[in-house]
Formats: C-alpha cells, structure tokens, sequence
C-alpha cells in the first residue's frame, strides 16, 4: 500500500483540508501498514521469531550488527540451503545452483583440507613453503609446473606421452615403459640401476655401464665410439674394432703368473694373457688336471 497523507489544506482554518475523522483513519491505515495485523509484528525487538510477510529490499543498505565482534548466522531449516545467486551453501559444502563451475576471481588461502572434484587453476602454492599433498588423483589438461613432484604414478589419460620439458629429480624408483629422454644422471654421483632391461633407440652416452647383458633387438650390430672397460667377462659372438687397438691392460687377470698349462682355479676359456716373451690363450676351464694353456712365442721385428 502507498503510503497516505493528510491534506493540510492551503492556509490555516481555511477549510480546505482533511476533516479530523478522516485525518485519524490515514494515520491508523498507515500505522496498520508499518506494524502489520499480527501481535508478532507489532515489536520486532521483544519478537524472539520475527517473520517478513515478503521480499527484504534493503534499497543498496547492507545486514549488518553492533555486538562487538558479532556474528551473522544464516541458518536454513533442516536439510534446506543458503542460496546467494547462483551458490549454494549446505553445511560445509558449496556448490553451484545451476551444475555450472564456480569461479573464484581472487586467491584463495586454504589452511585445511580443499576437496574439489575439478580445479581449473593457474597456481596452487603453499604460504608456509611446506608440501602440498593431494590425496586423490589429478587429471591435468594443460602444463603441469611444479618444483617437487612426490606421486606413486604419472599416467596419459590418452595413453599419449607424457612430456617433461625441465629436470625430473627422483628420490626413490622410477617406473616408465618408455623414458626419452638427453640424459639420466644422479645429483649425488652414486649409481643409477636399472632393474629391467633398457632399450635405446638412439645413443646412450655413460661413463660406466653395469650390466649382464647389452644387445640389439634387430640382430644389428651394437657400436660403441669409445673405450670399453670391462672389469668382469665379456661374451660376444663378433668383437669389430675398427682402426684402433685391443689393449690388454693386465698381464693375468689376478696379476700373477702360471706355473703350468693347467692353470689355477678361475681360469675360463678365452682369457688371454701376456708376458714380455709370449701370449696366453685359455683353451678351456680349469679342472685341475687338463692343461688348458697355450701359448705363443713373441719375437721382437
């Protein structure tokens, strides 16, 4: 209802106004309007549940209290929701009204637990420098950049490769199919190990390689541009040195002598030897009894 007003009238006394009949009943038409036709509504201070008969329009004023330090409490009945626009508050939980993402235009600082079945973000960080740890899986469609990265398993949902443009640093054992990749080295010089086999498609560049086996899938022939130190026994069908030299560095394998062709415990077949006046070939293993030692005389040209 609009509000009523009395007609004063042009000039005192002039006759031309409200009677005082009419004058009262726009005062109580309007008071009825403000109080409303309900005991309840008559003292919205001593109401402990007041109720609105229609919509709050609070004309660009703001819900505010003036308890110091006071909260203000929205407080749905039963399993009801906070609705605010599009979002939906019930308990702990938000959500969006109309199954569309919610978009968070500024940071956000989670000092808890964030549980979120998608996260389209640019930055996720810890203020405090400490981990951050995700519990459940992560699917990334974009570039992941991240200083550590501690995770059980790093999967393509695509089964496409999985690329990794900067160092990748690990602490424990790495389990991939395929690893193409410039260079694996470890940050502290200790040994890299392999407990499967390794197939190379290209050229493997290391310093010292400790294997039982190295082979090529095509029964191509496996070449290596530098030195070969091998410290045990070394079993190939064909050895090729092209334009170099076979250097045998040690004169026995344990650095002494034989006193017979029967040679002595761990001799095998193969070994060579050299002295200043002759070289050694072991025809066989050694059985204690069998002479197994030839040998060749050298002569100076």
């Amino acid at each position: 209802m609009a509000k009523l007003s009395i007609n004063i009238g042009f000039n005192a006394n002039d006759g031309t106004g409200d009677d005082l009949r009419t004058a009262m009943q726009k005062i109580n038409t309007n008071f009825t309007e403000l109080y409303g036709t309900t005991a309840e509504a008559n003292d919205l201070v001593e109401d402990l549940s007041p109720q609105l008969g229609g919509n709050l329009d609070l004309q660009n004023y703001i819900i505010t209290t003036t308890a110091t330090n006071g909260n203000i409490t929205l407080s749905p009945n039963g399993t009801g929701n906070v609705v605010l626009g599009s979002l939906t508050f019930n308990g702990t939980t938000v959500s969006s009204d109309n199954s569309s993402k919610i978009t968070l235009a500024e940071s956000v600082d989670v000092t808890g637990t964030l549980s979120a079945s998608v996260i389209d973000t640019n930055i996720i960080q810890n203020s405090d420098s400490a981990a951050i740890q995700i519990n459940d899986g992560v699917n990334i469609n974009g570039i992941l950049n991240v200083k550590d990265l501690i995770v059980n398993e790093i999967s393509s949902e695509d089964s496409s490769a999985i690329e990794i443009k900067d160092k990748l640093n690990v602490s424990g054992t790495l389990f991939a199919p395929v690893i193409n990749t410039n260079q694996i080295f470890s940050s502290d010089s200790s040994e890299i190990q392999f407990g499967d086999s390794i197939s190379t498609a290209g050229t493997m560049s290391a310093t010292s390689i400790l294997t039982n086996t190295i082979s090529s899938p095509d029964s191509s022939a496996i070449q290596i541009n530098d030195g070969v130190n091998i410290s045990g026994t070394t079993n190939t069908a064909t050895l090729f040195v092209n334009d170099d030299n076979i250097t045998i560095a040690r004169r026995w394998n344990d650095d002494s002598t034989r006193a017979s062709s029967v040679g002595k415990s761990g001799d095998t077949v193969g070994m060579i030897a050299w002295e200043d006046d002759a070289v050694y070939v072991c025809t066989a293993n050694f059985d204690g009894s069998t002479q197994i030692w030839r040998r060749a005389a050298l002569s100076r040209f």
